[in-house]
């Protein structure tokens, strides 16, 4: 090389990034959304287990009889034990006077609500068993003494898997993940959602039942040879955790329904085929859902010979069964629930300690889902998928209603008013719908911040209360 030839130039110093550059190639955006779930759901559970420590009106003292008792389950006319009436005794009831916590010697069941009677022996064991397999090691690292709030405690788990699960599915039927985060939130600070999360109760399973029965059914359509086994297990499953859950394997079962008669359908007249089930998917997928309802029916009826069996002791006298027994429906008690669950959130018989904010966030979501489960039916023209799945939430949100209410009176004998919590595991299906539909990027700032607005305030209410 010449000395007039020119040297060449070093290469320049590579430059350090920085922590936030490093920090987001680590994270990534994709792991963003599941990491604000999870936070809301912990932080939020966590608070309002401080902030209420009285027992729910909801049965609660029910549920903690039946947590004492796992992994055994409670036989129908078996009277509340004593750790549970201490529990009430010493955390007390609104609207209901209890025996004073001091009390010597064992407490009395008929001093309490229900002459003292466990009314869930018609729950299975396993959201029970699974809530004290996390609670009482929890116990171990937190020094909690109370059994109770452990377990309330685990509802954040609970919570975060219900949300991560719907956002599995909303991802997989291609909503924006922006859409879907905020989403979940607003719909985790609801009372519906929140106060079951954070109180011992099977409604804390609503949300994950509904979205594994979903997810279930996606990942079953993709393979349907290979994968009939996935629903059946999932759906008894979802039957297991709490009877009404039957509703969203309703729901799902008109999915499957609609999704092949829209294939048969498109076929037969020679349409576009881009999203329906090809020919070699549908005669699987037929005997699938039998094979559902098969596994379905079996679960309940064993459940329910188990419960008759079991019996220790006359039920007959039992408050709650004189109260809502009966020979018959009339036609006026089926008519008054139809159309109660095209609202998932419809508030009938929620418990809030959030005051305004959890009511004004549960209209305010419920008529976006409504909306969403409409425009889901009828408008959700670019994916049959999505359509199907609007079309099955209304189909279930319309007549869900009274097929509850007749179910409950084939296996029980009874009537009640359906609340609105027992459409729980519907909300999944109708969050997923919403989110495809929020698509404008300035639709998807405003959310956000009324999520980050409404979860901020939720928490200012619990700490304050």
């Amino acid at each position: 090389m010449s000395e007039d030839a020119p040297s060449p130039a070093a290469p320049a110093p590579r430059s350090r990034p920085s922590l936030a550059t490093v920090a987001r190639r680590t994270i990534g955006s994709r792991w963003i959304a599941p990491l604000v779930l999870v936070l809301v759901s912990f932080v939020t559970v966590t608070v309002h287990v401080e902030s209420f420590t009285t027992i729910s009106p909801v049965d609660e003292l029910t549920h903690i009889d039946s947590l004492f008792h796992a992994p055994v389950p409670v036989h129908s006319g078996e009277k509340i034990g004593e750790d549970a009436l201490r529990e009430q005794a010493c955390r007390g009831l609104d609207g209901y006077p209890s025996p004073s916590c001091t009390t010597p010697g064992d407490l009395d069941p008929e001093d309490f609500q229900e002459d003292g009677f466990n009314t869930g022996a018609v729950y299975t064991p396993l959201y029970y068993s699974v809530t004290k397999l996390l609670a009482v090691p929890l116990q171990l690292v937190t020094g909690t003494e109370s059994l109770v709030t452990a377990a309330r405690l685990v509802g954040a788990v609970w919570l975060a898997a219900g949300l991560l699960l719907t956002y599995s599915v909303g991802r997989r039927l291609g909503a924006a993940r922006a859409s879907l985060t905020s989403i979940l939130v607003l719909v985790a600070m609801t009372p519906s959602i929140l106060f079951p999360s954070a109180t011992v109760s099977p409604d804390a399973t609503g949300l994950v039942a509904g979205a594994a029965i979903v997810w279930a059914a996606l990942v079953w359509e993709d393979a349907p040879r290979r994968r009939w086994w996935v629903p059946v297990l999932v759906a008894v499953l979802v039957a297991a955790l709490k009877t009404v859950n039957i509703l969203a394997i309703f729901m799902i079962a008109c999915y499957i329904l609609i999704r092949l008669a829209s294939s048969w359908n498109a076929q037969r007249r020679g349409t576009d085929m881009d999203g329906q089930l090809p020919e070699d998917r549908r005669r699987p997928m037929l005997v699938g859902a039998i094979a559902v309802g098969a596994g379905v029916f079996a679960t309940l009826l064993g459940w329910s010979a188990y419960v008759s069996a079991s019996t220790v002791a006359s039920t007959v006298d039992v408050p709650m069964n004189e109260r809502t027994a009966t020979a018959s429906l009339t036609g006026w008690q089926l008519l008054v629930s139809f159309g109660q669950f095209l609202d998932p959130l419809e508030p009938s018989g929620n418990v809030t300690i959030t005051e305004a904010v959890g009511f004004v966030d549960q209209r305010l979501v419920g008529m976006l889902l409504l909306a969403a489960v409409v425009g889901g039916a009828f408008f959700a023209l670019g994916s049959p998928r999505l359509r199907a799945l609007g079309q099955a939430m209304f189909i279930a949100g319309a007549i869900g209603g009274p097929l509850m209410t007749v179910f409950i009176f084939v296996l029980h004998g009874s009537y009640i008013a359906i609340p609105g919590r027992y459409a729980i595991t519907l909300v999944p299906a109708a969050v997923v719908l919403a989110a495809t539909f929020v698509r404008p990027r300035w639709a998807q700032v405003v959310l956000a911040l009324g999520a980050l607005a409404v979860w901020l305030v939720t928490l200012r209410t619990l700490l304050t209360r």
